[in-house]
């Protein structure tokens, strides 16, 4: 005896041949679906896909035919293990609370086309995951590739990864207890620069059905622009990692000629901040990493070359020693809870912050105070380098 066919792979099939192929937004959440009819590849025109709260193990492979999807939304569907290959253009997923969740598909996308940003709170299985960080510097590398050949219009501007973690990557070259950090960079390199930032955070509270946001800033000489955020409504049951890559094309007209400007010593200073002003937020350390175009050939052996970093404390002040390129870049840190005007005239107070985030494999600690007046003058990275060379003779 034949067996019927499933409710819902009716419905999809009547959508996919009905002038409902042309719907642009499906909701389906809270539906206790089991699984996901193949049909689902049929609905072309989807846009925005509300999958949250059911029962289904996988998403069938079809999804990847729907060409138009932007955004999906996966949240609480507790018994998801893993994500297939992603549709070409889709540019968010949400997959919150998906405790069984434990495999990505490698890549998530086409070599040719942008990842997706991950929301991927309380995902507990992928807990300081490498692959969700080698997936992050893969989108910053296609988008560094793919901006020499696409228009600004068709990139996205921020790019967001949130996994369950409390450890920043050493990937990131500035690493700090706290909720702030501040760089100083050669002015005549503003062009193209984008910025790589993590937070290591957690919550102490949140009122059901509301949104909270956690801003990042960036300001220099004043402006502040807000960078990125990341956003939730339910509680992290655990420290999280918030990564996030802000694009040159984020950086505006005005923003990158302040940029350009710098100071007397050829410098310009960016002041990186997740500002925690609700009190439901906690900031534990933040990183960050400035990206240049010249570094696509370089960030697939990032992971390796950051092993043979170095970071050197002075007070306040770090001057970060890179491999490739020869370059320098002068770092300075801001301490937790200081007034921005005290750290805006801070200068060397000797050994290392208390802030500093202790790691054998990457900072060497200096016991004498070094002054650093002669490093901040340089306005070239081999003549800091030289310098440098000098203060720790």
């Amino acid at each position: 005896m034949p067996t019927s066919p499933h409710p819902m792979d009716l419905l999809f099939s009547s959508l996919s041949l009905s002038p409902a192929s042309c719907l642009t937004e499906l909701d389906l959440s809270g539906c206790n679906l089991k699984a996901i009819s193949n049909d689902i590849g049929s609905l072309f025109s989807l846009y925005g896909l509300e999958l949250s709260g059911n029962d289904f193990v996988c998403l069938p492979e079809s999804i990847i035919r729907l060409s138009k999807l932007k955004r999906m939304r996966l949240n609480n569907c507790t018994s998801l293990r893993s994500l297939p290959k992603l549709p070409l253009n889709i540019a968010e997923v949400e997959a919150e609370g998906c405790i069984s969740l434990e495999m990505l598909a490698d890549p998530l996308k086409q070599s040719d086309s942008l990842e997706p940003s991950l929301y991927l709170h309380n995902c507990f299985k992928l807990a300081d995951n490498q692959s969700c960080i080698d997936w992050f510097i893969s989108g910053i590398k296609k988008s560094l590739k793919l901006s020499s050949s696409l228009p600004l219009s068709f990139l996205e501007k921020k790019y967001n990864i949130v996994i369950p973690g409390s450890e920043i990557p050493e990937w990131f070259s500035h690493q700090r207890v706290g909720n702030e950090v501040k760089i100083k960079l050669p002015s005549h390199l503003y062009k193209k620069v984008g910025i790589a930032i993590c937070a290591a955070f957690s919550t102490h509270y949140v009122v059901p059905d509301l949104i909270y946001s956690l801003p990042c800033s960036l300001t220099v000489k004043g402006k502040t622009l807000l960078a990125s955020s990341c956003s939730l409504i339910d509680k992290v049951l655990s420290d999280h990692l918030w990564l996030g890559y802000v694009t040159p094309q984020f950086l505006d007209e005005n923003f990158n000629k302040l940029l350009s400007e710098g100071d007397a010593n050829g410098f310009s200073q960016i002041r990186i901040e997740f500002e925690t002003y609700d009190s439901i937020w906690e900031v534990k350390k933040c990183g960050l990493r400035v990206i240049y175009k010249k570094d696509i050939e370089d960030l697939d052996q990032t992971m390796v070359q950051c092993s043979n970093s170095s970071i050197t404390p002075y007070g306040d002040l770090d001057v970060f020693h890179h491999n490739f390129n020869n370059s320098a870049m002068v770092v300075e840190c801001h301490k937790v809870k200081r007034s921005h005007d005290d750290c805006d005239g801070a200068g060397a107070s000797g050994e290392g912050s208390s802030n500093d985030i202790p790691n054998p494999k990457r900072i060497k600690r200096h016991t004498e105070t070094h002054g650093n007046s002669d490093c901040e003058e340089s306005s070239e990275y081999k003549e800091c380098d030289e310098e440098l060379s000098d203060c720790d003779a």
